[in-house]
């Protein structure tokens, strides 16, 4: 368990600095940071179309659900 919190944790800006370090210059670093951030906003966009997607399937199944229990309880109140 101890070795567990011994371990030394890497932060992305650690990541950033030793690529600068290693050689790479500015251009570099920001061409790298660049393809990584356009990975990361493909991915979120994808995310937010498939969430967008559900929340209104789910909308359309709610909607649903409460028209039949309407119908269910006019029915129920008219016998």
């Amino acid at each position: 368990h101890r070795d567990l919190h011994s371990f030394p944790t890497r932060r992305s800006s650690d990541l950033v600095w030793e690529l600068h370090l290693e050689g790479n210059n500015q251009r570099e670093t920001a061409n790298i940071l660049d393809v990584g951030i356009g990975k990361i906003n493909t991915i979120v966009t994808h995310l937010k179309r498939q969430l967008r997607a559900y929340v209104q399937k789910r909308s359309k199944e709610i909607q649903e659900d409460n028209k039949n229990c309407v119908q269910d309880w006019e029915a129920f109140k008219n016998s």
